[in-house]
């Protein structure tokens, strides 16, 4: 064991090589901080409870507990983990239920304000689990992006209930195609679910949404497989971006861009069309003011740094590069 340091928090966590290698002992992965300082930035107004479902070495429960003040339940399947996250609750003082169990099971039996669904792979088996138990927030991690992303469409469609495809804007593609199954989870329990931000990194999608009951009475209706509305709640967005600016916390940029990014579906990617039409790559941020200059919504995206989120036709773009 190695001890770390992250936020308030000082843990105990397996001393090994790659994070996966220590998932029996449980799981700590830094790449996941960020992640986890955003969360807790969505996490700062209107919440007092929350569910840590797989709780693996702890930090995240300990960070929940420790910086917002919130009324923590753990839970994990793993023994071992369980006594390593009770080492590092009592090592930071922290006050936390502690629950060894399936996740599931607690969700079903109990509510609470937020509920956070990071597993080690797919989420699609908690996801109505996470709704039924869910009174304000839904957190959700997936990190099966090579199904969501169009490398395995069958394995997506099994999961999601859609199709994934390969294609030029596949990050933004497969953080619908797994808003879509929290929103249709979410609707049979008779709740609305309202993504506040979704991005993908590397590995994995997350994504933040609040969760109301369904008070029109009105039968759910499913017009369509594929989300097609909002990724980002702009007012959560500055909460959020002014909580991590104030406790001097790394996510800032993201949600930064999160903010600023225009709500047109999908992106284009600037390297991928050059290729295609033989043009060369402008600088981004230039060519963002071009489109703008020429009438057009235009923004990064949160899903790539070489790509841009606009309403110009291919063919205007194209010009313009």
């Amino acid at each position: 064991m190695k001890t770390i340091s992250e936020g308030m928090a000082e843990i105990l966590v397996p001393d090994v090589s790659l994070p996966e290698l220590g998932r029996s002992a449980g799981f700590y992965n830094p790449a996941m901080a960020e992640n986890r300082n955003i969360s807790i930035a969505f996490l700062s107004s209107g919440i007092k409870n929350v569910l840590d479902s797989m709780t693996a070495a702890g930090i995240r429960a300990i960070r929940y507990n420790k910086e917002l003040g919130l009324e923590v339940t753990a839970c994990d399947v793993n023994e071992k983990a369980i006594e390593l996250a009770r080492k590092n609750i009592e090592k930071n003082k922290a006050e936390v239920e502690l629950i060894c169990g399936d996740c599931n099971a607690v969700m079903k039996e109990r509510s609470f304000d937020a509920v956070d669904i990071d597993p080690y792979g797919s989420p699609a088996m908690f996801l109505d689990s996470a709704a039924h138990s869910a009174n304000k927030m839904i957190l959700v991690t997936a990190t099966d992006t090579a199904a969501l992303s169009g490398v395995y469409p069958a394995v997506a469609k099994r999961r999601y209930g859609i199709l994934s495809k390969k294609c030029d804007y596949e990050k933004e593609l497969g953080t619908r195609i797994l808003l879509s199954s929290i929103i249709l989870s979410c609707a049979r329990q008779g709740k609305i679910f309202t993504p506040m931000i979704s991005w993908q990194r590397r590995h994995y999608v997350r994504i933040i949404g609040r969760v109301e009951k369904n008070r029109t009475n009105e039968k759910f209706e499913n017009l369509g497989n594929l989300y097609m509305g909002k990724l980002h709640d702009k007012e959560s967005c500055k909460k959020a971006l002014k909580y991590l600016e104030n406790n001097g916390l790394k996510g800032r940029a993201l949600v930064k861009r999160a903010l600023e990014e225009t709500e047109t579906l999908f992106y284009y990617d600037l390297h991928i069309l050059a290729k295609k039409y033989r043009k060369n790559i402008p600088k981004i941020d230039e060519f963002i003011e071009r489109l703008k200059v020429s009438g057009f919504s235009a923004s990064r995206t949160v899903f790539s740094d070489i790509a841009v989120k606009t309403d110009a036709e291919i063919k205007e773009i194209v010009e313009l590069m």
